[in-house]
């Protein structure tokens, strides 16, 4: 009895997305968006006011000059990771982004443990870029906002609670929420200006900083040495996160299958040479012990007499905010749309507005809620929470993009004629394999234990690395020899899957080098995590269990999918009785 349970529970769990379904591109949701949109969007959600800021926290405590050598490797890092976000767009233009990509290869539970987990992303994310734009208009003005309210309403003191109400965040959000239901173009309209406008303030700063470089502030290059250029790369990784929010986008996009590749790439590599070129023009204008760790680019441009820049600055900064903002709050509806679409959350955060085409329903409450949260929540404490949510989600599209490329009879993609030959094509390869006398599931199982191997070994090096590497520094024997035995069992698993045959799906765009480019994503993605703080762990795992409780008493049971093929089920018993 508890095995049958036990049998059924799993089927539960693994019951998937097809690609048919997951690949038809009829939605509700108006298809609008260009592949220009699509990187200024990407940019938007990316370069927020971040540049003018991190370089002088990361160049002067961590880097030095060579912050620029930290940003190459951050964007490096993060290009191999759009690679694969890249392919399964072409593969599954939906909204959703990794959460749909995942139904369809890893099964209904991961999908929702991911889709649960990029919400609280994009919800702290909007937050904390909210209650930042406010903030920074505050600074401009002395304080005035800050100030006038506590003259009105008092300290609040209550703990995990900020220490004023902040209206304006809560105002400003609603706002965007009130533009974003308007449609997604008009969305996108007033991003690209915003975007625009920052674009034209970091050329600004680039062109002029250039006359006033002084080659000799890097002859210091990389005072805090190698481990500071990794530590530095680690800050600064995350200054790129946000390329998935085109992902989310996709179903909105005219020709997804093309536009989203070259967007995610067109926005990392543009968002790479922005970050590139400030840190290094700035660290050229002054000595990287001199910079302002909270207002570094203007700092430096009032070191060298031309405080003027500082209004420049300023507008651009805003204006980045605002586009942060607005694109920060446009994926949380989507995800709502399409979680509730497949029926794992409440039915009405997919309805969609006749007019607009948008979930209007999701857009509002969203809106009100981050905009709740950034009025009244301390969110300094939560920011690292964004990340490990952004990682999970990149390390899960990695390892779909490994299984799908290794697994010789993956589901049909869009590149069928219609549901019909589908089915013949899905016969076709049963009954071939059933008269080899093989099984289609042992193969997707052989590759499904050898990404596991690589996961775990993976793990085991990053923890090796993160937690033991002072000791390694210091030549420990125990520890050397067993970071050499995980690193060649890794490098022996991940030839023994470069030998093998790939699938040899017709798509727009496919992950170069494999399986080499997805390992490496990999190994950036675990190390990241595995250097996330303890607390962030366990508020992790708060937020997960309040995710597992609403999967358990209402997703699992409502569940639209049903992925079984009385077909195959019939062929697999028909293999077992003549084998």
């Amino acid at each position: 009895m508890w095995k049958n349970s036990l049998v059924n529970l799993h089927n539960l769990f693994s019951r998937k997305k097809t690609f048919l379904s997951a690949c038809n591109q009829d939605t509700n949701l108006k298809r609008c968006l260009s592949t220009l949109d699509l990187t200024l969007i990407g940019i938007g959600s990316t370069l927020g006011s971040g540049i003018y800021v991190l370089t002088g926290e990361v160049a002067k405590n961590k880097t030095g000059p060579a912050i620029v050598i930290s940003f190459l490797i951050a964007a490096f890092a993060s290009i191999l990771s759009g690679l694969c976000y890249a392919e399964f767009a072409a593969r599954i233009p939906k909204a959703g982004s990794a959460y749909v990509y995942c139904y369809v290869t890893m099964g209904e539970f991961w999908a929702f443990v991911i889709g649960w987990n990029l919400l609280l992303e994009y919800i702290i994310g909007a937050s904390v870029v909210a209650r930042g734009l406010i903030a920074y208009i505050d600074t401009l003005a002395g304080g005035v906002i800050k100030n006038q309210t506590l003259a009105i309403t008092g300290e609040v003191k209550i703990p995990g609670i900020s220490k004023y109400i902040d209206f304006l965040s809560l105002g400003v959000v609603m706002v965007f929420t009130v533009i974003i239901s308007c449609g997604m173009k008009n969305s996108a309209r007033l991003n690209n200006v915003c975007v625009v406008i920052n674009i034209v303030t970091i050329l600004s700063v680039i062109s002029v900083g250039t006359f006033y470089a002084q080659i000799e502030n890097w002859n210091n290059f990389a005072p805090f040495g190698f481990d500071g250029i990794v530590a530095g790369a680690s800050t600064c990784f995350f200054s790129f996160i946000g390329f998935d929010v085109i992902a989310n986008v996709s179903e909105e996009a005219k020709n997804p299958s093309k536009s989203i590749p070259i967007s995610m790439i067109g926005t990392i590599t543009i968002c790479f040479f922005a970050y590139f070129g400030v840190s290094g023009v700035v660290t050229l204008m002054v000595n990287y012990k001199n910079l302002d760790e909270s207002a570094a680019v203007a700092d430096a441009f009032r070191q060298i007499g031309l405080s003027f820049m500082n209004y420049i600055i300023s507008a651009g900064a805003i204006c980045g905010l605002l586009g942060s903002l607005l694109v920060s709050i446009i994926p949380i509806p989507r995800m709502l749309y399409s979680m509730s679409q497949d029926g794992l959350l409440f039915n009405f955060f997919s309805i969609v507005h006749p007019k607009s085409q948008v979930p209007v329903i999701s857009t509002i409450l969203s809106g009100l809620f981050v905009g709740i949260l950034a009025a009244i929540i301390d969110l300094a404490e939560l920011v690292e929470m964004m990340s490990i949510g952004t990682l999970l989600a990149y390390s899960i599209v990695v390892i779909c993009v490994l299984i799908l490329r290794y697994d010789l009879t993956p589901p049909p993609n869009n590149n069928y004629e219609s549901e019909s030959l589908i089915e013949n094509e899905k016969k076709k390869s049963a009954k071939n394999c059933f008269e080899a006398g093989c099984s289609m599931n042992n193969i997707s199982l052989v590759i499904n234990i050898v990404v596991l191997l690589i996961i775990v070994e993976l793990l085991v090096i990053c923890i090796i690395v993160s937690f033991y590497h002072k000791q390694i520094a210091a030549k420990n024997i125990t520890f050397i020899v067993f970071l050499v035995i995980f690193v060649i069992a890794l490098v022996a698993t991940v030839i023994y899957l470069f030998v093998k045959d790939t699938t040899k799906d017709n798509l727009a765009f496919k992950v170069p080098m494999i399986p080499w480019i997805p390992v490496v994503a990999l190994f950036f993605n675990v190390f990241l995590m595995s250097m996330l703080s303890q607390i962030t762990w366990i508020r992790f795992g708060i937020w997960l269990f309040i995710g597992l409780l609403v999967y358990f008493l209402y997703g699992i049971r409502y569940s639209k999918v049903d992925n079984i093929d009385v077909d195959e089920f019939q062929l697999v018993d028909r293999f077992e009785e003549n084998y």
